[in-house]
């Protein structure tokens, strides 16, 4: 997969991404250095926080992009974000400070059912955790989220942008970058401090202060939009703002509403990520959820996951299972033997069939054996690799079609030269977040 970056020059996925990971790497160890000049790379354990929906291939190329930069594979390790936000919570219980939304902590309590709602700036993540006696959670419903995060209100924004300026906006783009990177930086930092009892301002670079035409504006937009006093910002109405935050905070809700249908005994929702702080989205969640549920959001939201993920790296598997999303089964050729589970390996004319290990919504205990099945081979069998595949049906087909499965990764192995029929095992294991 190549990126394009804004004036056209092209490179490879990975490489953008583990350029990315290398930069925050060498930021952390100069900080670490100044600390302690004797801490070399084999003493730091890195924790590389995924959100929860993304795939398990999504999962395998991050850990490429992180062993491109030097990171060790033992030295590392993956956190789903709401998780992180969970694990942050449960290490201190947040408590509400007198008369502020924000909140103080403490300690949660064995057999309490929370929701962690991830607000990020590229998706929401939703996790529902129980604390064990054992002081552990476990996932008790399948984790989930979407693309309702604050990154589609600011693209809202721009799309508005373009809409006055027209060519003007891709002309600062190509004209002058920096102040075209600035203009996103206030849009984000707007996008969080907007309260919906005000207009939304957003200062303007000079460029496009330049390009002004406050008559065809107001022909245009009439008073949704109009410019500040020095023509230095521009303002749009709370009715404007309204609808461009109400369509995507309601896609969030109703998914959340769903989620808790199904989750019996949850007392409390945590908001957490930076789209979390934003204070329409707070009195959205109050509107909705505060009369049945304790809302809970911490003070500086926008880096509990980051805490939480800190805390991980330092804990013994705080997570101790989770509710697998989808249907995993191997992809063989092969004809299957109800009696015994064992799977009688067939050649080219067979069809590739779905067999299935776990099925969608299954707890699993992470770190331990979750399924397996064995294969019967003989001397003449020509076999180097099985297949791995999901499927979201809930009923899968017995055949493997492109429609329906998604091949997530491929066993690969060697057998020896063999005297006579034999039967081997493949055994799963489930690891932090992904199956060995």
């Amino acid at each position: 997969m190549k990126l394009r970056t804004i004036d056209g020059k092209e490179l490879s996925c990975i490489t953008v991404i583990a350029a990315c990971i290398e930069h925050i790497k060498e930021k952390a160890n100069k900080r670490i250095m100044q600390m302690n000049k004797s801490i070399g790379d084999f003493d730091i354990h890195w924790v590389l926080t995924v959100p929860v929906i993304w795939s398990e291939q999504a999962r395998q190329f991050r850990i490429k992009a992180a062993e491109k930069t030097g990171i060790d594979s033992d030295n590392l390790s993956f956190a789903l974000e709401p998780e992180c936000a969970a694990v942050y919570c449960k290490h201190d219980e947040l408590v509400k400070d007198e008369g502020d939304r924000n909140s103080a902590l403490q300690s949660f309590r064995p057999g309490s059912k929370f929701m962690v709602v991830d607000l990020g700036g590229g998706t929401v993540d939703i996790t529902v955790s129980e604390v064990l006696e054992s002081g552990k959670m476990k996932e008790i419903s399948k984790a989930s989220g979407g693309k309702w995060d604050g990154d589609t209100i600011k693209k809202k924004i721009v799309d508005l942008l373009n809409d006055i300026f027209g060519q003007h906006m891709q002309r600062l783009r190509s004209e002058e970058m920096n102040s075209y990177l600035e203009l996103f930086v206030d849009i984000e930092s707007a996008k969080r401090e907007y309260d919906e009892d005000d207009d939304f301002t957003l200062r303007l670079p000079e460029f496009l202060q330049k390009q002004l035409n406050i008559g065809e504006l107001a022909n245009k937009f009439g008073n949704n939009i109009v410019i500040g006093k020095g023509e230095t910002h521009i303002l749009f109405s709370q009715e404007m703002m309204k609808d461009i935050f109400e369509k995507c905070i309601s896609d969030i809700t109703k998914h959340i509403i769903g989620l808790l249908q199904e989750s019996i005994g949850v007392s409390e929702i945590i908001l957490v990520g930076g789209y979390a702080s934003s204070p329409i989205v707070q009195t959205a969640f109050e509107e909705e959820f505060g009369q049945k549920f304790k809302l809970i959001i911490p003070q500086n939201p926008e880096i509990v996951v980051l805490t939480g993920a800190v805390i991980s790296g330092h804990s013994n598997e705080p997570i101790t299972g989770r509710v697998a999303k989808y249907n995993y089964g191997l992809g063989i050729r092969a004809s299957v033997d109800p009696s015994d589970r064992n799977l009688l390996l067939g050649n080219d004319r067979h069809k590739k069939i779905f067999h299935l290990l776990i099925e969608k919504g299954r707890r699993m205990d992470v770190g331990k054996y979750v399924e397996s099945c064995k294969i019967k081979v003989d001397d003449s069998t020509q076999l180097d690799s099985i297949e791995l595949y999901i499927t979201k049906n809930d009923n899968p087909e017995h055949e493997i079609n492109i429609n329906d499965f998604t091949k997530i990764g491929t066993i690969k192995f060697k057998l020896p030269k063999l005297r006579k029929p034999t039967t081997f095992a493949i055994s799963l294991w489930y690891d932090e977040t992904e199956f060995r």
